[in-house]
């Protein structure tokens, strides 16, 4: 009866998070047992185990796995995507029934999406005057036509404003990290405002309607009005 109870408690909390927020909360830790999804820079889907991830500076600039009980290390400029099963998610949920050559054929992902998994893209950043390639974790995987926001793992998070866009407490980040077609970079909120050409430009005339909602509380929901604003 309790684990049923949690179950449905952990189900509850998932389900009103998403009705909440237009970007998924940024996972810290996951399994090591479940199974993770990886494609290659070459195209190569792989089905494999997480050993650890390498970090520099915060992010992720490397992943070693577990692939046929060997351990095989790629760097960041190898990987073109990887989805993580997020740690304890089986435990409350369960497995999902996906199998590896589903991935392997190009199956449909949204399933892992919808059952605990997080996704990380390759991102090649300029930080300090130094390109840096990275594994970054996207928060808005199912509307990223134009523009791709990526969890910054030095963000602080703030609930003083009363945003709902970004995290099941109802707090904001400070900044993030973003994808405007090959243009990568860092956002600071206080910079906002600032970068509105850079990262409205396909679709210039949505400024016009960014300018009446422009607080950042609202990031979130201009980028998810933006993508679907701006669809070729």
């Amino acid at each position: 009866m309790i684990k049923y109870t949690s179950i449905l408690f952990f189900i509850f909390l998932s389900l009103n998070a998403l009705k909440a927020q237009y970007f998924s909360d940024p996972v810290t830790f996951f399994s090591k047992s479940g199974a993770s999804y990886l494609e290659l820079k070459t195209g190569e889907r792989l089905t494999c185990k997480l050993v650890r991830l390498e970090k520099t500076k915060g992010l992720v600039t490397g992943i070693s796995f577990e692939i046929d009980a060997t351990e095989v290390s790629y760097t960041a400029k190898e990987i073109a995507q990887v989805y993580l099963l997020e740690q304890g998610y089986q435990k409350h949920v369960g497995i999902i029934d996906y199998k590896e050559e589903q991935y392997a054929n190009g199956d449909p992902i949204e399933q892992l999406l919808e059952n605990g998994y997080v996704l990380f893209q390759q991102s090649n950043l300029e930080i300090k005057g130094k390109e840096v390639d990275c594994l970054l974790q996207i928060l808005n995987p199912y509307s990223a036509e134009q523009v791709s926001v990526y969890h910054d793992p030095f963000a602080m998070l703030s609930t003083n404003d009363g945003g709902t866009s970004y995290s099941i407490s109802g707090g904001t980040y400070s900044s993030f990290y973003l994808t405007v077609g090959k243009d990568s970079f860092r956002l600071k909120r206080k910079k906002y405002a600032d970068n509105w050409e850079r990262i409205f430009s396909k679709c210039p005339d949505f400024i016009n309607v960014l300018e009446e909602n422009w607080k950042w509380k609202d990031f979130g929901k201009m980028i998810n009005e933006y993508n679907g604003f701006c669809r070729e």
